[in-house]
């Protein structure tokens, strides 16, 4: 199973995106991962939110295909502890029919209800907000912690 983190904007922080690289190296040890950043819709100043969110749903199903199990990051989703992510992982890998597992983050406005829907999942990182430059960050460490705890290492420390 591969993991994908598919995220709309770039990431412009070159130290964040250096950890970034770093925790992606780490995961590699344990599973296939990509990342991928796409270009952020244009928002024009009158322009309400929903527009803006329908243009970028439609942008980032372009990068997906119908076998895949969708996961939207999103402030209203589910939370999980690092062991209940990780069970969660476990579970999609012993599915075996899950060839690829992708996490999708939004833009700045999120995701359109239509996007909300499709998705297989819905999961909140945090109930606070946090900059999305920092959320990629926080998510690829808690995929590394999640194959940590998966493989009994002394990452995660309880």
């Amino acid at each position: 199973m591969t993991i994908k983190l598919l995220c709309v904007g770039k990431l412009k922080a070159p130290k964040l995106q250096q950890t970034l690289d770093e925790y992606l190296k780490r995961i590699r040890h344990y599973t296939s991962i990509e990342y991928q950043e796409i270009k952020a819709e244009k928002r024009k100043k009158t322009e309400r939110d929903e527009f803006v969110k329908q243009r970028e749903s439609e942008h980032i199903a372009k990068y997906l295909s119908p076998q895949d199990v969708i996961i939207a990051l999103d402030e209203h989703g589910t939370q999980y502890s690092s062991r209940e992510f990780a069970q969660c992982i476990s579970q999609y890998q012993l599915r075996g029919d899950v060839k690829r597992l992708v996490f999708v983050t939004g833009g700045a406005t999120g995701f359109s209800s239509d996007f909300l829907q499709r998705a297989d999942l819905i999961f909140s990182l945090s109930r606070m907000t946090f900059p999305h430059q920092f959320c990629r960050l926080i998510f690829v460490e808690q995929v590394y912690r999640a194959y940590t705890i998966l493989a009994g290492e002394s990452y995660h420390k309880t």
